[in-house]
């Protein structure tokens, strides 16, 4: 939380609440040359049974101008903001629009700080937000909460170390991400329960579900789980197959590389999985060809004798185009350089004694795919010892999944352990080639969710 708070007792030893403090996640935030908005948040020390009512001064640098450079939700009126913190809440977001592009080189500012309290609330030491326009920001470091939701998990973050940033998207939002690099490759959506298993035929209209006979007992997580339980079934181990290798490997996709040559491309069954509400998304039949560098990709009911097709081209600028059955096209991460690691629940490989199968993991934390990282245990150097000429001599490694969940433990009867691992940290490597040391510090919130992870990261 922002900082301390002192408690008060009256003379019959009766406690009351604590004195109701309020600040700035962070006190400082950049905005870079690529960059449209931005996200900051003001914080209250405890919730409290009534909203709180938090006002903000704005005071601009030089000649910086609100309305032309920059605007804010909410929006200020004569340099006044009023933000309201919801009665049981313990922030509420700010968010800083940029209105017009900086000169190259240049650099602007202005600062937000808190002016008054409603009730008995108070500024605290983080009272003042200082905010900076220019070229190419890099954060020195910063604390960060990224908003999964709690323990159902039902978002997936993307964090920026750099520009001390996070985008947050329903992880229920897509189902296929296309890849955008040399290679025609196809993953699925590793969040919702989805699984994918071939047919062996190449054509769509000859595949129905007499085809998939008995798949219902066997292309699901909890029929792959339950199936384990007792002597495992012949099918068992060609379970892990049917997700994608959760180191980002891709030639260990459930659904094979895409062929140049149509007749080398099956049709696969699809199991999409669940939403965020565990509503299951149905099964569909699919084919992926290659047409003209981009994908075409065919999609139907199992039963029907139709399909829909749909062409996706590759975008330089990510590193995978997401689709949507029932949307379409659509944006879930930010641009391949402007994110590092991702907070969201996976599909990962567990073995109960039977083999691998696939199994969901809550807490996980994968690697933009143009990042690098490594784990350093405390017993070999100390997080504040660590420097910049450690990172230099540090094997570092591209690993998707190298953080995963090694940063937590969590354990089933009788022990029910949810603590994090404060033996080791991580050393970032980012696309521009900036180091950061990396710490979680926080697995649960104060009424021991999951779901409520908190990071502290430093430039080196």
């Amino acid at each position: 939380m922002i900082l301390g708070a002192v408690w008060a007792t009256g003379c019959n030893n009766t406690e009351v609440l604590p004195q109701l403090v309020v600040g700035f996640k962070n006190p400082t935030i950049n905005i870079g040359l690529n960059d449209s908005s931005v996200s900051s948040s003001v914080e209250l020390s405890r919730t409290d049974a009534s909203d709180v009512t938090v006002t903000l001064t704005i005071t601009n640098d030089g000649d910086t101008e609100y309305g032309v450079d920059y605007s804010t939700e909410p929006a200020a009126t004569n340099g006044v903001i009023t933000l309201t913190i919801q009665a049981n809440q313990t922030f509420a977001g700010l968010v800083i629009n940029k209105l017009k592009q900086i000169d190259f080189g240049a650099t602007k500012s202005f600062s937000i700080s808190i002016d008054s309290v409603s009730g008995n609330g108070t500024a605290g030491t983080t009272n003042k937000l200082a905010v900076t326009f220019e070229e190419n920001p890099t954060s020195p470091g910063a604390t960060m909460d990224p908003k999964v939701g709690g323990p159902s998990e039902p978002n997936a973050v993307y964090v920026d170390l750099s520009n001390q940033s996070s985008t947050v998207v329903a992880r229920d939002t897509y189902d296929l991400a296309f890849y955008t690099g040399m290679t025609f490759n196809v993953k699925l959506n590793p969040s919702v329960k989805m699984l994918a298993r071939s047919t062996g035929k190449t054509d769509m209209t000859a595949v129905t579900s007499a085809d998939t006979t008995g798949w219902g007992a066997q292309l699901d997580f909890d029929a792959i789980f339950n199936a384990v339980l007792g002597p495992p079934p012949a099918w068992i181990g060609e379970s892990s197959t049917w997700i994608d290798a959760p180191d980002g490997d891709l030639t260990k996709t459930a659904i094979s590389e895409v062929s140049a040559t149509d007749a080398n491309n099956e049709v696969y069954i699809l199991n999409r999985g669940v939403d965020n509400m565990d509503v299951p998304r149905g099964w569909l039949k699919i084919r992926i060809l290659q047409t003209a560098g981009a994908y075409k990709l065919q999609f139907a009911d199992i039963d029907a004798t139709t399909f829909t097709s749909v062409d996706i081209t590759k975008d330089d600028n990510h590193n995978f185009m997401y689709y949507s059955f029932e949307n379409g096209m659509i944006e879930v991460t930010p641009e391949k350089t402007k994110w590092d690691i991702s907070f969201n629940r996976t599909a990962e490989l567990a073995d109960f004694g039977t083999g691998a199968i696939p199994y969901m993991f809550n807490d996980y934390v994968n690697l933009n795919p143009g990042v690098t990282a490594a784990m350093v245990m405390i017993s070999d150097k100390s997080y504040d010892a660590y420097t910049k000429a450690d990172a230099e001599t540090t094997i570092f490694s591209s690993t998707k999944n190298l953080i995963g969940s090694s940063w937590r433990t969590i354990t089933g009867p009788p022990d029910f352990l949810q603590q994090l691992n404060t033996d080791r940290f991580y050393v970032i490597k980012d696309p521009d080639g900036n180091y950061y040391k990396l710490k979680f510090t926080k697995l649960v919130n104060d009424l021991g969710e999951r779901g409520n992870p908190e990071i502290t990261y430093e430039l080196l």
